[in-house]
């Protein structure tokens, strides 16, 4: 799905849509490109093809380089942002220990990163019971798997948001209560309309998000890409306060795509449906939207 962004309607220039809708006919931009004949860790880079920078972690984005190298789409990673334990994580830890006994109902998790957290707090405190589990989606989900004794346990909802997952999440019990352990920087959305519909919400923030240093080649890298792939509207942040030139971009989905507006891409490329299989054909239609162009030029 392919979104442009300019205030204004130019000739020849961009065509304004609304995030969610698709449209055949393109902007006219042009894409710088590079010709980079080094290999690097991690990278699959040829000459005179557009590439594709990866900006999470390495280890989180195994499966997605993976199914770009598949598919001949040419990649480095450059990571923007990286989680980090907060202050609160050690709490949070022996809050769990006993948590059986507080009668909580459910466990809500929104993100692969939290469910990493809260595996590594679970061995942490001895493994013991927890309430039953909530994911945002598959992705998460999968995560969560070995700490539910059936996969029926866990609770997705029907559009991988953290709106509807509060929307939808079943209310067992008159004032029934929710653990949320979550990013700092995580929006206040989620809670705010668990506790409207009558939860009781204990929000924990055991981790955030932070900056990664990038080398001297990283940058120049980045300023001279053709496509970046963004999983996180931190990562465009980060990329938005580090490199002036703005490529074309494609999101894993509709939060990520409205930071890249916000901070003023022009040319958009938003996941059709959650998940790694989204954002892979997001990517997809960039590169053969970059390449169209080198081919026409």
């Amino acid at each position: 799905m392919c979104i442009c962004m300019e205030s204004k309607r130019r000739r020849g220039g961009f065509v304004s849509f609304p995030i969610g809708r698709t449209n055949k006919l393109l902007c006219d931009c042009r894409v710088n490109r590079v010709n980079c004949k080094r290999l690097l860790l991690f990278a699959v880079v040829a000459p005179t093809r557009p590439f594709v920078v990866l900006t999470r972690e390495p280890r989180k984005d195994e499966k997605l380089a993976s199914l770009l190298k598949s598919k001949g789409i040419n990649f480095v990673s450059i990571p923007c942002v990286k989680q980090e334990k907060t202050e609160e994580f050690n709490d949070f830890v022996q809050s769990i220990t006993n948590l059986e006994d507080c009668n909580y109902s459910w466990m809500v998790i929104t993100s692969p990163e939290a469910a990493d957290m809260l595996i590594e707090a679970w061995k942490l405190s001895g493994k013991p019971t927890l309430p039953l589990l909530a994911a945002v989606g598959k992705s998460t989900a999968n995560r969560l798997h070995n700490l539910v004794e059936k996969h029926d346990h866990l609770f997705i909802p029907t559009i991988a948001t953290g709106q509807s997952l509060a929307e939808q999440l079943p209310i067992l019990k008159e004032n029934a209560k929710v653990y949320y352990p979550t990013s700092a920087l995580a929006s206040p959305l989620l809670e705010k309309i668990l506790r409207e519909r009558g939860f009781l919400v204990m929000r924990w923030n055991i981790y955030t998000t932070v900056p990664n240093e990038w080398t001297q080649e990283q940058q120049k890298l980045a300023e001279s890409c053709s496509i970046v792939a963004f999983g996180s509207p931190s990562a465009v942040r980060v990329w938005s306060e580090r490199v002036a030139y703005q490529p074309v971009s494609a999101c894993i989905g509709k939060t990520t795509a409205e930071a890249c507006n916000k901070f003023g891409f022009k040319l958009i490329f938003s996941a059709k449906e959650p998940g790694l299989e989204g954002w892979t054909s997001a990517i997809e239609e960039a590169v053969h939207y970059c390449s169209k162009l080198h081919h026409d030029s």
